[in-house]
C-alpha cells in the first residue's frame, strides 16, 4: 500500500515534468507553471484529507477498543506525528 502511494506520486512526478518540458518548449512557460500548481494545490487537498482520514480511523479505532473493552483503556495510547 505505501509502496503504491510513492508508485503512483513517482508517476504523477513524472507526467508534471513532461508536462512542463513540453509546454516550454512550446513556449508556453508559464502555462506549465500555473499547471503544475494546481497539480500541486490539488495534491495537497487530497493528502490533507487523507491524513485527517487516517487519524480520525485511529481515533475511532481507540474509542471502540474501549468501548468493547473498558480494562484496555490504561493501556492504550493515540499517538500523533
Amino acid at each position: 500500500m505505501l509502496f503504491d502511494f510513492f508508485k503512483e506520486r513517482a508517476k504523477e512526478g513524472i507526467a508534471q515534468v513532461q508536462n512542463i518540458a513540453t509546454k516550454t518548449m512550446e513556449g508556453k512557460l508559464q502555462e506549465a507553471l500555473s499547471d503544475s500548481a494546481q497539480y500541486i494545490q490539488t495534491r495537497q487537498k487530497i493528502d490533507s484529507e487523507n491524513l485527517k482520514n487516517l487519524f480520525f480511523g485511529k481515533v475511532l479505532f481507540f474509542v471502540l477498543s474501549v468501548v468493547i473493552d473498558p480494562s484496555n483503556a490504561c493501556d492504550r495510547t493515540i499517538k500523533v506525528a
